[in-house]
C-alpha cells in the first residue's frame, strides 16, 4: 500500500502580501479646487490678456466665446482683469490730472472703482439671466462681466489721454465741456459698448436654440444701459 505524501506546502499556502491601494483624492477634494495664483497671474499676463485683445477686435461678433475658450477657467483670472483695470484706470487718471493741475487723488480712486462695480453689476444681471434658462453659473457670468470691465477701461484710458490735449480733467470731458474732445470720447464709447453687447449675446446665446434666440439680440443692449446707468448712479452718489 502507497503512502501518500502530503505537500506541506498545500496545507501551508504561503501567504501573499496585500497591498493597499494608494487613496486617490476625492474629485471636489480642496487639492483640485487650489488656485495656483502664480501660475495664473503668469499665465494672465503672458498670453490671455493679449488674446482677449487679439480676439475682440479680429472677430468682434465671437471674439468672447473664443476667448473664454481658450483662457484659463480659473476664478483668478476675471479677478486680475478687474484688478488691473482699477490699478490702471487710478495711476494713469492720477497721472493725467496731475500733468493738468488737477492733482486730487480721490477722485482718482473713484474712477478706478467704477470698472469693479460695473462688473459687480453686469455679472448679477448675467446669473439672473443664466438662471432665469437653469442655467445658473456665477463663474461663467463673472468671466464674461471681466471682459466688459477690459472694454470700460479702454474708453476711460482714452478718456485720460484726451485730458492732456483738452486741459480738463475726465469728469469735464463726461459732462461735454469740450465739445470736439466730447465727440471723440463718445465715439470711443459707443464702438466699445457695441463690442460689449455683441460679447453679452455671445454669453446668452450659450443658453438658447437658434429658433430662439431671436430674444437675445433686444435683451444685450439692455444689459449693458442698465450696468452703465448702475454705475453712474453709484459713482455720483459717491463723488456728491
Amino acid at each position: 500500500m502507497e503512502e501518500t505524501k502530503i505537500n506541506p506546502e498545500a496545507t501551508h499556502p504561503q501567504e501573499t502580501q496585500q497591498v493597499s491601494p494608494t487613496p486617490t483624492p476625492a474629485p471636489n477634494s480642496p487639492q483640485e479646487n487650489k488656485i495656483d495664483w502664480g501660475g495664473e497671474l503668469q499665465r494672465f499676463f503672458k498670453t490671455d490678456l493679449k488674446n482677449l485683445f487679439i480676439n475682440l477686435f479680429k472677430h468682434p461678433a465671437s471674439g468672447a466665446q473664443k476667448f473664454l475658450a481658450t483662457s484659463s477657467p480659473s476664478v483668478a483670472n476675471p479677478l486680475y482683469m478687474v484688478v488691473l483695470s482699477f490699478v490702471v484706470i487710478t495711476f494713469f487718471s492720477f497721472l493725467c490730472m496731475a500733468i493738468n493741475g488737477f492733482a486730487e487723488f480721490r477722485p482718482c480712486v473713484i474712477l478706478g472703482l467704477a470698472p469693479i462695480f460695473f462688473s459687480v453689476f453686469i455679472t448679477l444681471i448675467l446669473f439672473v439671466f443664466l438662471a432665469i434658462k437653469q442655467k445658473p453659473d456665477i463663474l461663467l457670468a463673472f468671466r464674461h462681466s471681466a471682459i466688459h470691465v477690459m472694454l470700460l477701461s479702454i474708453v476711460m484710458l482714452f478718456g485720460c489721454l484726451l485730458t492732456l490735449f483738452a486741459d480738463t480733467s475726465l469728469f469735464n470731458i463726461m459732462s461735454g465741456d469740450n465739445q470736439f474732445i466730447g465727440i471723440l470720447f463718445a465715439l470711443t464709447a459707443i464702438y466699445a459698448i457695441s463690442m460689449g453687447i455683441s460679447a453679452v449675446r455671445q454669453t446668452l446665446q450659450t443658453c438658447e436654440t437658434s429658433e430662439k434666440e431671436g430674444y437675445v439680440w433686444y435683451v444685450s443692449p439692455l444689459v449693458i444701459i442698465l450696468s452703465l446707468w448702475l454705475t453712474g448712479v453709484i459713482i455720483k452718489a459717491i463723488i456728491f
